[in-house]
């Protein structure tokens, strides 16, 4: 009788622990609903890891919906660590543009941009291409650039995160309450 009473005991201090790992299990499967969802990359020239005749006159993004134009920033690096960017990247609704200057070596280059979405979170990313030939300064013609390319979404990243701590949370609280229980039960059987 007295085992039996201590068992049910054992039993419900363990369904709390056990339900929260069971939450997070599910919250980590089910995903991130969609009025989480942040702006993302739909389309991008140059893409990434495109290959381009000569350095590209201007870059442009693509996103799903409208940035603030304001926080919009693109980079432009050529392969020596030149930031070929000029002026402040514009903004057109979904469209994002940089111009950049058109002199640069052959070789990998590095694009990065940082834009704020509608709802208030930056979303960034970068990528590299590559440039087959050098443009001197008086050359004129731009670049074709190819559809779109990827990007920096960190919403996974950042769920990941999330699901991690919680696991590592409903751990710590697993072992103290299991802890009480071992702590609990000669005072439990000396009561019976």
């Amino acid at each position: 009788m007295r085992m039996a009473r201590i068992s049910r005991q054992v039993r419900r201090l363990w369904r709390v622990p056990l339900s929260a790992a069971v939450l997070v299990v599910l919250a980590t499967c089910v995903g991130v609903a969609p009025a989480s969802a942040h702006d993302e990359l739909l389309d991008a020239s140059p893409r990434a890891g495109a290959s381009v005749s000569t350095p590209p006159t201007e870059v442009r993004l693509v996103f799903d919906e409208a940035v603030l134009p304001e926080l919009s920033v693109v980079r432009v690096l050529a392969p020596d660590g030149q930031n070929l960017s000029l002026g402040a990247a514009t903004v057109s609704g979904t469209v994002v543009t940089q111009r950049t200057s058109a002199a640069g070596p052959a070789g990998t280059y590095r694009l990065a941009f940082r834009v704020v979405s509608g709802d208030g979170h930056p979303v960034e990313g970068g990528w590299t291409f590559s440039v087959r030939s050098a443009r001197s300064a008086g050359q004129t013609t731009p670049a074709a650039g190819s559809p779109a390319a990827g990007t920096g979404d960190t919403s996974s990243s950042r769920l990941g995160l999330l699901a991690l701590v919680l696991t590592v949370l409903g751990g710590v609280a697993s072992i103290v309450l299991r802890a009480r229980v071992m702590r609990a039960q000669p005072a439990l059987e000396a009561a019976v």
